[in-house]
């Protein structure tokens, strides 16, 4: 009887997550975030792009020729959607709704997995649905709901795996975690961490180097695909994508360090240190990459006190508990009520989880692990709250388990709120 109530309440947030959504794609075009839902973005415009060369049976290629620049999932997923509805936008975005309801019920079982408590599952997964970025995000056209896809399921995959490790938990996790790289590349840095925890996870080391050569060996099978392609169209080993170089660089320079607040305001000042944009930009994607990585990497190590300030600094704007002033009035509302309660919340709420459940709970720290691994590269890079949006459904966890075990300690009530 129980369960049977836990799945209809889960049922109507998953509706009341559909209905708000496809009402926001409706009657709020103008967008309540930074811009106009149905305006490209530079990063959409540029998806679009190789959506419709491939589509066009040109290849992954944008308007320069070929291209590794980006992942190839996102444009694969857009020209598919492009091709069965006729350059239909509006099916792009229920499409991605629709993902983002497949995003919450892998959050549901991964909050019971962690917090082994139904209420937090579902009070979480309530803010979920009415969390603003997380509703804005299926009206984008950008990589952000197919990441949250990508991050739920090896998490999900991960989480249970760790807690009993099943093999067959570590064979879907293997692939979740390749189809998240294929979204996104950052998504590789995760495996250290991975592996990291099977180190201390595993008493027996030679567990440990089982489960690690598997987890390898998946990734290197799933991803080869690409690299190959890469290989046959530049004749050079790319393993992921040519953007890496260009993302450090353009935060990693005189301008960007004198204009460090997320977002640089005029992108012509690249120009003026250390590197000549005219230089790169006559050269191959490949040819490009090793330039930006190069001049990023000689300012860095010319510049080791400052990088260090400004990445603290770029960990802050990352997290950040006040607007950026470049936001509108609504949007600095907003952000307010929501973004800042849930960063401070799900600070505290991961403090007290391992305080309760100990430094050595694994699944635990497989939640963490993207937390640690995105900070890391945006304190690099460029700080901008859109690039977190993924990461937030593990903020309202902890920031729901933090509010609810206080709220259950000091009324008392932790029986009613334990739906076991």
């Amino acid at each position: 009887m129980l369960n049977r109530k836990l799945y209809i309440i889960l049922g109507c947030i998953l509706l009341f997550a559909l209905a708000i959504r496809v009402g926001y794609l409706f009657f709020w075009r103008q967008g309540f975030l930074l811009a106009n839902v149905f305006e490209y973005n530079t990063d959409g415009a540029a998806y679009m792009v190789l959506a419709e060369n491939i589509v066009q049976g040109n290849g992954f290629a944008n308007e320069k020729g070929p291209t590794a620049f980006v992942m190839p999932l996102y444009p694969l997923f857009i020209s598919f959607t492009v091709l069965i509805s006729n350059h239909s936008f509006f099916l792009i975005r229920i499409i991605q709704a629709l993902i983002f309801l497949l995003v919450i019920i892998l959050y549901y079982k991964i909050y019971q997995k962690i917090f082994n408590n139904s209420f937090v599952a579902l009070l979480s997964i309530l803010l979920l649905a009415i969390f603003p970025s997380l509703i804005h995000i299926t009206g984008r056209i950008g990589t952000q709901t197919l990441e949250a896809l990508g991050l739920a399921l090896l998490l999900y995959f991960f989480v249970n795996y760790f807690d009993g490790f099943k093999f067959r938990y570590l064979i879907l996790g293997s692939i979740s975690l390749s189809f998240a790289i294929l979204i996104k590349p950052a998504f590789s840095f995760v495996l250290p961490l991975i592996l990291v925890i099977l180190w201390f996870a595993f008493k027996k080391k030679q567990s440990f180097l089982k489960s690690s050569l598997i987890l390898i060996f998946i990734l290197l099978i799933l991803l080869s695909p690409w690299t190959i392609r890469n290989y046959l169209v530049f004749k050079a080993f790319i393993p992921l994508c040519t953007e890496g170089g260009w993302n450090l660089y353009s935060f990693n320079n005189r301008s960007a360090y004198e204009n460090i607040d997320g977002v640089l305001q005029d992108m012509s000042k690249l120009n003026e240190y250390p590197l000549s944009l005219s230089v790169a930009s006559n050269q191959s994607e490949l040819i490009q990459d090793s330039i930006f990585y190069k001049e990023a990497f000689q300012f860095i190590a010319a510049h080791p006190a400052q990088f260090i300030r400004v990445s603290l600094y770029r960990v802050y704007l990352f997290w950040r508990l006040s607007p950026p002033a470049l936001y509108s009035d609504l949007h600095k509302t907003i952000y307010v009520f929501f973004d800042v309660p849930v960063i401070i919340f799900g600070f505290f709420g991961l403090i007290v989880y391992f305080r309760k459940n100990g430094v050595a709970n694994y699944k635990g720290w497989i939640l963490v692990s993207p937390l640690i691994v995105f900070t890391g590269i945006h304190a690099i890079t460029l700080p901008q709250e859109v690039y977190r949006i993924h990461l937030m459904p593990i903020v309202i966890g902890f920031a729901v388990y933090y509010i609810v075990d206080k709220v259950s300690y000091r009324l008392k009530l932790a029986n009613k709120l334990q739906w076991k």
